[in-house]
């Protein structure tokens, strides 16, 4: 897994069109994994974006900073970035993570895992 000096995070009150309950998210100089807790919501390469709560602007890596009321949102990679060999590339793998690819269509199935908190 990445050093905290290479992997950034942040949380907030966050929503998802497929899970509303993301707590955080992970990135480097794009977003790379959405989560609830411990409970990995999606990875890359779906596309993982942050948007102000009030407005829907997206904010980038770069801008992002602790206290941000945020909007989670996640849409789905297309299929040739899903194969075995886009994903040594574009995958989770490629960021240093220790995971494998969590599609954004199973992010439904965590959704009661995070409900509670």
């Amino acid at each position: 897994m990445p050093t905290s000096s290479d992997t950034h995070g942040v949380t907030g009150q966050t929503v998802n069109y497929f899970c509303p309950f993301v707590k955080g998210a992970d990135f480097q100089n794009e977003n790379l994994i959405a989560h609830c807790g411990e409970t990995v919501l999606c990875t890359v390469p779906d596309l993982i974006c942050i948007l102000e709560q009030e407005t829907a602007t997206p904010i980038n890596t770069e801008l992002l900073r602790y206290g941000f009321r945020v909007v989670v949102v996640g849409f789905p990679a297309p299929a040739q970035l899903t194969s075995a060999q886009a994903l040594q590339v574009v995958g989770p793998q490629a960021f240093g993570y220790d995971m494998p690819y969590r599609p954004l269509a199973l992010s439904h199935t965590a959704r009661g895992k995070c409900s509670g908190q």
